[in-house]
């Protein structure tokens, strides 16, 4: 006994809004069998809208027709078996209807409820080699400071805090993601501008009313203007010459100072591993620094968020 087909039924869609904002929308399905005793909970599972999923209009998220309503959610489900010469009792309508969240449709679940997210900073000290209008940061004589310059900052944090059931929750989540980047856009954010701290859980805590053990997971998130790197002024003892090349590659050679002495302190370098000439500007070298991961994979959805 199958599943032979589940199809949705377009003359089926409904939708309300009212003066607080509130949607409803409603989908219906055909779903076929190959026995009449095939009941009514297998039809409902095969299904392809579950209570608790967002509203959207079942095309694929990249169409140009696509819609979703992140405001409202399955919350009732309802399977008529069509009998007589329509169906024959192996054909089912089964009709979702969607509805802003309400605690007592989900019942008490601390696992359902919605996500708190709070932001906040962290002061840290900034190297800086150029400034707001991009001019490098010179004496007057225009050489560099021997010294690097730093300046006050903040980075702006954010907590997103989740219940997930102890049963369930991943022992190797926070091995895998603390302190990577996010590869992709995330909720909004640019691919590789945060940053994932030290992702933490609570004591387990036991619900009496469902009669669970859940963690409160805290994801903490450092979210920055630019992509997270590491930027180094491009500097050495060594500048790669021409005329020291071996095997069509330039080998390096120590940068004499004025006397024909080595170093004491770097020289500053043009970006190609020689010597910055005098009054050039200042380079700087870009190194990808931090593990990157896929965080679709933490399901934080963060339209879902506590008060929206």
């Amino acid at each position: 006994m199958a599943i032979i087909s589940v199809e949705e039924v377009f003359d089926g869609r409904s939708s309300t809004k009212n003066r607080m904002y509130e949607r409803t929308y409603s989908r219906k399905w055909e779903i076929v069998t190959d026995s009449v005793y095939i009941g009514a909970k297998k039809v409902r599972d095969a299904c392809p809208a579950q209570i608790g999923n967002f509203y959207h209009n079942g095309l694929a998220t990249g169409d140009a027709d696509y819609e979703e309503d992140k405001g409202s959610f399955c919350n009732d489900m309802r399977a008529d078996c069509l009998g007589g010469a329509e169906g024959g009792g192996i054909a089912w309508y089964v009709t979702c209807g969607y509805a802003p969240y309400d605690a007592t449709q989900f019942g008490s679940d601390p696992t359902l409820w919605k996500l708190r997210v709070r932001f906040g900073g962290e002061r840290i000290d900034r190297v800086v080699y150029f400034d707001n209008n991009g001019a490098p940061i010179r004496n007057s004589a225009t050489d560099r400071f021997e010294d690097a310059v730093t300046i006050d900052d903040s980075i702006t944090t954010m907590t997103i805090t989740r219940n997930i059931l102890v049963s369930v929750f991943d022992l190797t989540l926070a091995q895998r993601l603390t302190n990577t980047i996010n590869l992709n856009d995330w909720n909004g954010f640019t691919a590789k501008h945060c940053k994932m701290g030290i992702i933490e859980t609570g004591d387990e805590q036991y619900d009496s009313n469902n009669q669970v053990y859940y963690y409160s997971v805290t994801f903490p998130v450092q979210l920055s203007r630019k992509p997270w790197r590491k930027d180094l002024l491009d500097q050495g003892y060594n500048q790669l010459d021409v005329a020291y090349t071996v095997g069509g590659t330039m080998k390096p050679q120590p940068i004499l100072d004025s006397k024909g002495q080595p170093l004491s302190s770097p020289s500053a370098l043009d970006g190609f591993g020689r010597k910055l000439e005098i009054g050039g500007d200042p380079v700087t070298l870009s190194f990808e620094t931090y593990d990157e991961a896929d965080w679709d994979e933490l399901g934080l959805d963060l339209s879902l968020r506590l008060g929206v």
